[in-house]
């Protein structure tokens, strides 16, 4: 069975502090109470963060890769690829032009060098070559005869009759005195001196 309260007891006063309780007002006089308690230590509490205030662990890299897909052009890339197309063709018809203009002045040049070749070939099979000489042509109107000789060598290249014409012109008469003298085989006269010209004249 329990205690029963006596109601003659005081009431125990009202608990200051929740660890430390006071006895001594609930005992009877000159009685000696239980030695005093001494507080527990407050327990050191741990403190909870909340789920929000946690450091956030830092996010794993993405991993990435390459995989050869369908890709669809805008239209401002068909559009390039349009103006892109146009040029590259202008630019082939160009290369085209220039390249038959090389090819002609490639064959042309190939064409004169081997005739250059045939040229020396020839000359060099037969020993020598056709020129255009300077030579002196020389007319013997006593045998109406026109010779021509070389001047580099002197030799006798070829001859001919006169013509009509050249012959007529040999019979006209000379008009100075060293064509009349060489006409009629004499001596020229000597040329006049000054002293000749004036003689006679006064001293």
């Amino acid at each position: 069975m329990g205690r029963k309260k006596d109601p003659h007891a005081p009431p125990l006063p009202a608990a200051e502090d929740a660890t430390t309780v006071d006895f001594s007002a609930a005992l009877p006089p000159g009685a000696e109470g239980p030695p005093e308690m001494e507080a527990a230590p407050a327990a050191a509490t741990e403190t909870v963060l909340p789920a929000a205030e946690e450091e956030a662990a830092p996010p794993e890299p993405k991993e990435t890769c390459k995989e050869y897909l369908r890709r669809n052009f805008t239209a401002e890339e068909l559009l390039l690829m349009g103006r892109k197309m146009g040029q590259a063709h202008q630019e082939l018809v160009r290369l085209n032009e220039d390249l038959a203009s090389i090819k002609a002045d490639f064959k042309s040049r190939i064409t004169n060098k081997e005739g250059e070749i045939s040229n020396y070939s020839r000359m060099l099979n037969a020993g020598h070559e056709m020129a255009n000489i300077e030579c002196e042509v020389v007319r013997d109107h006593k045998d109406k005869m026109v010779r021509i000789y070389r001047l580099d060598t002197g030799d006798f290249v070829r001859e001919r009759r006169m013509t009509l014409d050249e012959q007529q012109r040999s019979l006209l008469p000379p008009e100075t005195e060293e064509e009349v003298a060489a006409h009629f085989g004499v001596e020229s006269p000597p040329p006049a001196s000054a002293e000749g010209s004036v003689a006679g004249a006064p001293a």
